[in-house]
């Protein structure tokens, strides 16, 4: 991502809400730079000094959000008095994120159809964050003998690949054109 250091927060912060909503409601492609740069009242020379291709905009914005919504995680998870239950808030609260921010951040079915594909590629390091919370959750628990792992690390990688496929499997549900069938909600 190409950034200029001398960003003015303010403006970072106009920019990134500009592209957030813009991109919620018309998808990555429908969204043009020009349109980003009219909704954060700059021009669009000024955007591109900061942010140099749509791209790069998009994983700011990406990085933003799940930025938010990790430490939003992790604080919870960390209130929890014993590993047990930081499972169990790790989980409950995880299963909910993506559908929280495609409600919060408005996305409509035809730009989160457009903007998935993108996002994939830019969860690299919020997949490493959640391991290794994972992690530590389960490595806490085996020193406590709250767990029977005999592999924390194993065991985190698997449990997020399982929660990651849930994921998937929702947000393909909630893509699906017609009714939903009512005996899987």
């Amino acid at each position: 991502m190409m950034t200029v250091v001398s960003m003015i927060p303010r403006q970072r912060a106009a920019i990134l809400t500009a592209a957030r909503e813009a991109f919620s409601r018309r998808g990555f492609t429908q969204t043009s730079m020009q349109d980003i740069a009219r909704s954060a009242s700059l021009s669009p020379g000024m955007l591109h000094s900061y942010f140099k291709t749509k791209k790069d905009l998009f994983h700011a914005v990406v990085d933003q959000v799940w930025t938010v919504a990790l430490s939003e995680l992790e604080a919870a998870v960390w209130d929890a008095r014993t590993p047990e239950v930081r499972l169990q808030t790790f989980i409950e609260i995880r299963q909910g994120m993506v559908e929280r921010m495609v409600r919060e951040l408005r996305i409509t079915t035809a730009a989160l159809r457009d903007i998935l594909p993108l996002v994939e590629p830019c969860l690299a390091g919020p997949r490493a964050r959640e391991l290794a919370l994972l992690e530590a959750i389960f490595e806490e628990g085996r020193v406590r003998r709250a767990f029977t792992v005999s592999n924390p690390r194993a065991t985190a990688r698997a449990l997020a690949v399982g929660l990651h496929q849930i994921e998937c499997t929702m947000v393909r549900f909630c893509l699906m054109p017609g009714p939903r069938a009512s005996h899987l909600e």
